[in-house]
């Protein structure tokens, strides 16, 4: 990625996605200001395919360079953040680095699942159930499940941002992953589920 006026190389960093290839930049602009940026192909590098018969075109593999950063295995971290996770009980761990604050606390990992049902003895009595529990949303005797963290899925370090992909596993759903983008310019975390 090149700044059209200057033609100098702007950080950039490159994500497939279904359907091509998105590009991401930092700049900075201000009010009233704009930038030209021109995409220039670089013919000396190789060109790398990647197929999957479940997501065909949509996905690189999960370590291009035939290494894997000890990182991504437990923990993301930036100068301002760091997410840590572990097996079976998700992630553990979100520190404010800039103010030394733990950002989790609580019973459950955050962003894990939790499903949770009401069992009814006689399914002709399920209006009677749920008009006892008025408001809430869940009876006494509700049974709960926490998801458990299976797999990280997928990882990447690039110039802007450190990103992770857990799958978990839950009693009552199919499929639940959690994408993690931590940026390395700016105090953000974005998540996905």
């Amino acid at each position: 990625m090149v700044d059209s006026s200057t033609g100098k190389e702007i950080e950039s960093q490159k994500k497939f996605v279904p359907g091509g290839v998105e590009y991401s930049i930092w700049c900075e602009i201000k009010p009233y200001d704009e930038r030209f940026v021109e995409l220039v192909v670089d013919n000396t590098l190789p060109i790398v395919f990647f197929d999957s018969f479940s997501q065909r075109g949509t996905d690189g593999p999960r370590d291009i360079q035939g290494q894997v950063k000890e990182c991504f295995t437990t923990y993301l971290e930036t100068d301002s953040i760091k997410v840590s996770w572990e097996q079976s009980k998700g992630i553990t761990s979100i520190v404010d680095k800039l103010k030394d604050k733990e950002l989790v606390f609580g019973d459950f990992g955050a962003f894990s699942p939790i499903y949770e049902i009401t069992p009814v003895k006689d399914l002709r009595d399920v209006n009677s159930v749920r008009g006892k529990m008025g408001r809430n949303r869940k009876g006494f005797n509700v049974e709960r499940s926490v998801g458990q963290l299976v797999d990280v899925k997928s990882f990447s370090d690039g110039e802007l941002w450190l990103e992770a992909e857990l799958e978990y596993q839950c009693k009552g759903m199919q499929f639940y992953r959690v994408n993690l983008k931590l940026w390395k310019e700016i105090q953000r975390l974005e998540v996905k589920v």
